[in-house]
């Protein structure tokens, strides 16, 4: 049985005029077992449970105070069979939250999400140089209702420190409490509001990549080439504007696409001397050409 717990509190500036100050505070804790009732066969329990407390000091309607709370419980079983060869991890987690906030959700200052999980995943050694491995999820949540997940990957290495991989992914990413239900007066003009029928964003990747060593293992290089699709995009728009007033909501109405390459070297002298370097180009274009999108990105990266 482990034991784990901890805790912070902070004060810093935050990068906006309506939010020039935040106040922080968050303690957490979580219990682990494990039990080997069999060779090759491990049963995992864990809980968790993290508690916030976040204070802003803005410039309109007094200060926001957010109080969020979150239990974890998770319970998986790892196998290993065929001499290990194949080795399996299944199980399930279950996740409630809960957001206290009048100045969040006004008129409705409590709300909570309950996230419910089922994962499997096996990994295979086909041989002396290939690997295989499928992950599969699926999860039902209060905002985003039920998502699947899964990926797919094979790393093949022909050589001593030289592999080469495939990786294709499936990832959803469910709507938050507040693009769900906010209800915010963030001036005396601005009012944001949730849309209930925000859906999750779903991101398709695809991946091949090397990565080698030369020179007794001193030198090592490696590069991939991504394409990545992301649908049901979520932004926020405008859902009204009666003068004086502006109303904000979050939508799905868009998609993007990001594809690019990634390139790494590095070189070491000795144990205390080495030098490495990264380079990552990367465009990213969406259905409705909106510059926040297409521009969030640097086209190079060193």
């Amino acid at each position: 049985v482990e034991l784990f717990a901890g805790g912070y509190r902070d004060r810093l500036g935050v990068v906006d005029p309506a939010n020039p100050q935040g106040r922080f505070s968050r303690h957490f804790g979580m219990v682990r077992s494990s039990w080997e009732h069999a060779p090759g066969s491990v049963v995992e329990a864990v809980f968790a449970r993290r508690d916030d407390t976040r204070l802003f000091d803005p410039i309109f309607n007094g200060p926001v105070a957010v109080r969020e709370y979150q239990y974890d419980s998770e319970v998986s079983h790892r196998l290993e069979s065929f001499a290990g060869r194949l080795k399996t991890v299944y199980g399930g987690s279950l996740r409630h939250t809960e957001i206290e906030s009048a100045g969040l959700f006004a008129g409705r200052p409590r709300q909570h999400n309950v996230i419910r999980r089922a994962f499997l995943s096996p990994t295979l050694k086909a041989g002396p140089a290939l690997s295989a491995l499928a992950a599969v999820s699926l999860e039902r949540s209060d905002t985003g209702g039920t998502e699947e997940g899964y990926t797919l990957a094979a790393v093949f290495t022909p050589a001593r420190r030289h592999a080469f991989r495939l990786r294709h992914a499936l990832a959803p990413t469910i709507p938050t409490l507040y693009q769900k239900a906010a209800d915010q007066r963030a001036s005396a003009t601005v009012r944001l509001v949730g849309n209930p029928g925000i859906r999750a964003q779903r991101l398709r990747s695809y991946e091949a990549g090397y990565q080698g060593a030369y020179q007794d293992g001193r030198l090592e290089v490696g590069g991939d080439v991504f394409y990545m699709q992301l649908d049901n995009l979520s932004q926020t728009v405008v859902q009204s504007y009666v003068f004086p007033q502006l109303t904000l909501s979050f939508d799905n109405g868009n998609k993007a696409v990001a594809r690019g390459t990634e390139l790494k070297a590095g070189y070491r002298w000795s144990t205390a001397r080495s030098l490495r370097a990264n380079y990552t180009y990367e465009t990213v274009s969406d259905a409705k050409a909106q510059t926040n999108v297409r521009k969030g990105t640097p086209a190079h990266t060193f």
